[in-house]
């Protein structure tokens, strides 16, 4: 267990949300969940967290909505979307996100994902289950 590392994850859809942070419980101390947003932005304010897994589009706003919100030295991001528009890609190239997810993908993935995040090497993009 990486006991001293905190993940949020911001996932609109519950059930996916439930199942990523349940597998990610067996590694990390602290996964904190939000449905939104303004709820992770709001979150934000108060917690600290080693990164964060966040939803391209969520029902109030976006994921780089999110990763505007914190400062530049803040915690790796890992953006996940079902959406394959190059767009979504570029943006988080350019927003210097840490990995991006197309849905659907393994929890393996996810876990990669962080691993290479929170290490600081270079975005990956991981191919749709």
């Amino acid at each position: 267990m990486r006991s001293e590392q905190s993940i949020l994850i911001v996932e609109d859809e519950q059930t996916l949300r439930a199942a990523m942070a349940r597998h990610l419980r067996r590694e990390y101390a602290r996964v904190l969940e939000a449905q939104s947003c303004a709820q992770a932005i709001e979150m934000l304010k108060t917690e600290t967290v080693d990164a964060i897994v966040a939803d391209v589009h969520l029902e109030d706003g976006d994921g780089f909505q999110i990763i505007d919100a914190i400062s530049s030295a803040g915690p790796a991001v890992v953006l996940m979307t079902a959406d394959r528009d190059i767009e979504n890609a570029i943006n988080a190239v350019k927003r210097q996100v840490s990995g991006f997810l197309l849905k659907p993908f393994e929890l393996d993935a996810l876990d990669r994902a962080l691993e290479g995040a929170m290490a600081g090497r270079a975005p990956r993009v991981s191919k749709p289950a």
